[in-house]
């Protein structure tokens, strides 16, 4: 026992492991002499062998517990293993190690975890110079957030997030830093991780773990990989528990429950989706994944666009579109976004094709392009899974008639029941999620109006008249955009937009907003449709426009322009129009559309619209107040909250130094 710690420590049980009691270090009481074990045991108390989190790690120690849930439990830490000394039984311990080895386990981690994953080839980053270091909380009791910086430390951690958070970048990150400490000299820690979805039944992860050593070119390692492990000189990562089989989930636990009993000194990382529990007897802190916040999203889209595009321009144009909020929180789904624009084919205003591009990614991409089967026994393919969600989006619930036979019905007639359907598409796709009050909902209201359009647009593709007649509903600023979605699903933009400028009369207004909106989402063909609809826009401006007031004298540095209208005889729907086609525009100012307008008005013909020409060509946040006679817009500065400049030079990862 642990001389130099002579009390008893008061613990309280927490997930697996223990901590030390909160409320009896807030009560002040002493904690009891090493004697009092004697009259514990009188009492009832019986011991076993369990873990403890005390400053900072994890401490193997005696847990005295009495079987009452209201008697305080205790634990007796055991000594701190001396890594030089520790009894290793028959075997040998490891071999010398020079830097030579060290550098190419280095570089071999490098090489198959110094890169984000990504469907793309532009979404893959590299971690250490592009790592955003994300936002955490521990998950016990009240959410308490707490920096990367100080969790990595911890020697047994559990990382939870939705699909595309940034777990398998945390881990790799967490791989490097440990990487880098033991090549510097700074710990004598070597790093290891096991791919989980790779797991197979006849795996042990000990067996994983030595095939991994001898991939990272440290044969050494995988010979004497117990004599390491039996001293603490492993990190072990292993990543995500979600991607094994769930036929196989439980197997793969016990196999990781196993070598962390064995080998109880070594630090390791394990991440998952939330859906999936986790029992580990050595006792996991558990920290969840918090979407990005918009510093952190300004962040990483300025790692990947500072070489090649202005980040600046992007993200103001990103954080126009309320659509995104949720997408773009999500660092695998901006990371898509960012890729898809490097590739000249999107831009943020492209809300419907982004949208459509991240489901497709969630639903199946993203698993196919890893490999990933997550069940072996229950069989829905991508399209039913659409099908699955598209229901739901228009129903919020999936019952199912006696006489159906689709395979949705076949599904829940089985006994997997609507909650076990919601909950599985919750985990493989995450576009669910499970609200405080105990029902699902999409992730944002984006997402099921996404679906619902997909519902309405088959249902009403025969019925041309009520077709027409649901997009023919009342002007919106982009708070929804349903009538969006059902435009870009139901034709082609060149044959809308033809339908659209024959019906110009009496609301040019109107119709103008509403074919910006529909460029927005896909790139007409025929030059004249460009034109056919650049000039409706210029002419339904023309007249309301004459008497622009712009505001050259700015008095506050981050305000490009601003300018206002007056509305005085104007009707409401004019006045709402006009501030519809003016949001659209600037929404969609990189677009084909914006650029035709931007052509026709510099024809000379218009020159009372420069307050539109400058809005067409200035970045920054749209802002739109009013008073009883009149409208202003200020186009705003979106202030980054990073620094200006590529990243850090000593960041990037190592040379290839040894070939």
């Amino acid at each position: 026992m642990n001389t130099g710690e002579p009390e008893l420590i008061p613990v309280d049980p927490c997930e697996g492991f223990f901590i030390v009691s909160q409320d009896w270090l807030t009560a002040g009481l002493p904690f009891p002499a090493i004697s009092e074990r004697l009259r514990l045991a009188q009492r009832g108390y019986t011991t076993r062998r369990g873990s403890v989190h005390i400053d900072g790690r994890s401490r193997t120690a005696i847990i005295l517990e009495s079987g009452n849930a209201d008697d305080q439990v205790f634990a007796d830490l055991e000594a701190d293993i001396d890594l030089e000394t520790v009894e290793v039984g028959d075997e040998s311990p490891p071999g010398e190690v020079g830097p030579e080895d060290i550098e190419r386990l280095v570089l071999g981690l490098h090489s198959r975890y110094g890169l984000s994953e990504g469907i793309l080839p532009e979404q893959r980053a590299h971690i250490l110079g592009g790592f955003v270091e994300p936002r955490l909380a521990l998950t016990k009791g009240e959410p308490n957030l707490i920096p990367w910086g100080e969790l990595r430390e911890q020697s047994y951690l559990l990382v939870s997030g939705a699909p595309g958070s940034g777990k398998t970048t945390l881990l790799r990150h967490w791989l490097l830093w440990h990487a880098d400490r033991t090549r510097r000299g700074d710990a004598t820690v070597l790093p290891l991780c096991v791919s989980l979805r790779h797991f197979s039944s006849s795996d042990t992860m000990e067996i994983a773990l030595r095939r991994e050593a001898v991939e990272m070119g440290a044969p050494w390692l995988g010979r004497d990989l117990r004599a390491y492990a039996r001293r603490g000189m492993l990190a072990v990562a292993f990543d995500g528990l979600d991607e094994v089989p769930a036929e196989y989930r439980n197997l793969a636990i016990r196999s990781i429950s196993e070598f962390t009993r064995s080998f109880p000194y070594c630090q390791y990382l394990v991440t998952t989706r939330p859906q999936v529990g986790i029992q580990l007897d050595v006792g996991l802190l558990r920290a969840d994944l918090l979407p990005l916040d918009r510093s952190r999203c300004r962040q990483l889209a300025y790692h990947r666009l500072y070489e090649t595009k202005s980040w600046k321009t992007f993200t103001a144009k990103v954080e126009a579109e309320p659509a995104l909020d949720w997408i773009v929180a999500n660092p695998l789904a901006l990371s898509l976004i960012i890729a898809r624009f490097l590739r000249h084919e999107i831009t943020p205003s492209y809300v419907t094709e982004i949208i459509a591009g991240v489901v497709d990614m969630f639903v199946d991409g993203w698993d196919a392009s890893r490999g990933v089967v997550r069940t072996k026994s229950r069989n829905l393919s991508p399209a039913e899974k659409r099908r699955i969600l598209a229901r739901f989006a228009a129903t919020h619930k999936l019952e199912v008639s006696d006489g159906d036979t689709t395979p949705l019905a076949s599904e829940i007639n089985a006994g997997y029941g609507e909650e076990s359907l919601l909950s599985m598409l919750s985990e493989h796709t995450g576009l669910l999620a499970r609200q405080d009050r105990g029902v699902w909902a999409f992730r944002s209201s984006a997402l099921e109006e996404y679906f619902r359009a997909t519902v309405l647009v088959s249902a009403l593709t025969s019925k041309a008249g009520e077709f027409r007649k649901l997009l023919k509903g009342p002007i919106s600023a982009g708070t929804s955009y349903l009538a969006r979605f059902i435009s870009f699903m139901s034709s082609d933009a060149d044959d809308q937009i033809d339908g659209l400028l024959r019906r110009t009369k009496p609301k040019e207004l109107g119709v103008a907003a509403k074919l910006t909106d529909v460029l927005s989402q896909s790139l007409p063909t025929r030059r004249s449709t460009l034109f056919g609809y650049a000039n409706l826009v210029v002419a339904a401006l023309d007249d309301q426009l004459r008497n622009v007031e712009i505001n050259r004298k700015v008095t506050f540095p981050n305000v490009f322009l601003s300018f206002t209208v007056s509305t005085v005889g104007m009707t409401p729907y004019v006045a709402t129009a006009l501030a519809a086609l003016i949001a659209a525009l600037h929404r969609s100012r990189d677009g084909v559309g914006a650029e035709t307008v931007l052509a026709v008005i510099e024809s000379g013909r218009h020159p009372h619209l420069s307050a539109i020409r400058e809005l067409l060509r200035t970045n920054g946040e749209l802002q739109e107040s009013r008073t009883h006679d009149s409208i202003t817009w200020k186009v705003v500065e979106i202030l980054p909250d990073v620094p200006e400049g590529p990243p850090e030079a000593d960041l990037r990862p190592p040379s290839d130094t040894l070939h």
